[in-house]
């Protein structure tokens, strides 16, 4: 992008912005006389007036961040000794953050900071909004869904009581009938729940392979 401002005290100041995928180069031309500090004073009024217009988009936060940057930088520059034409480049880049080693005074950090948590608030995804169809829709299917497993687990239940029903007269009938029988089989065995050499057999092949045709030593 090209911007050229209009003649200013004899000062005319015409600068290049070109944007590459980690860093933003503006390119100035000097002509006549200038001074940094009235380069900046012009550059800055030229960024109000972009961040204005693009209603606080993140570009606009990024240059007057950056502006920020060459205005402490340029308090204390001399003026520019040859008046005749000139052109110099400023590079901003934005990497990894790192410990600041006095190189920018707190207040200046302080405000760079604020900025660039306002500018990556920007960068957070936004909600997606459904219309009124859409979210009738997701409602329907959303309560279908809800009472399809509220079925599946009322079927289980059921099912778990009507085994735990059989499995209480078939331990009353066979408390009635042998005694001993049904006191070896209410036994709990202590580690050995199932014997591992009748385990079914899985996808993969074990180790050992599966004897179908196990019976347990007497």
């Amino acid at each position: 992008m090209y911007f050229q401002v209009p003649c200013i005290d004899g000062l005319i100041i015409a600068f290049v912005v070109t944007f590459h995928p980690f860093c933003m180069i503006i390119t100035f031309f000097q002509i006549q006389h200038a001074t940094l500090t009235d380069l900046l004073t012009i550059l800055e009024r030229q960024i109000k007036q972009m961040f204005e217009s693009s209603s606080g988009s993140r570009l606009g936060l990024t240059l007057m961040s950056n502006m920020l940057l060459i205005n402490k930088c340029a308090l204390g520059a001399a003026p520019a000794k040859n008046p005749s034409i000139g052109q110099f480049s400023v590079i901003f880049t934005r990497g990894k953050r790192t410990k600041s080693k006095g190189g920018l005074p707190p207040l200046a950090q302080r405000v760079i900071t604020q900025l660039s948590v306002l500018s990556a608030s920007r960068k957070q995804p936004k909600l997606l909004k459904l219309s009124r169809e859409d979210l009738i829709k997701h409602e329907t299917i959303q309560r279908c869904w809800s009472t399809y497993q509220a079925e599946l687990r009322a079927k289980r239940n059921e099912q778990l009581k009507l085994q735990y029903k059989s499995i209480s007269k078939a331990m009353n009938l066979l408390s009635e009938l042998n005694p001993k029988l049904y006191e070896a089989a209410k036994s709990e065995e202590q580690g050995k729940r199932f014997p591992m050499d009748l385990r079914v057999p899985t996808e993969y092949p074990p180790n050992k392979i599966w004897y179908h045709a196990f019976k347990e030593k007497e």
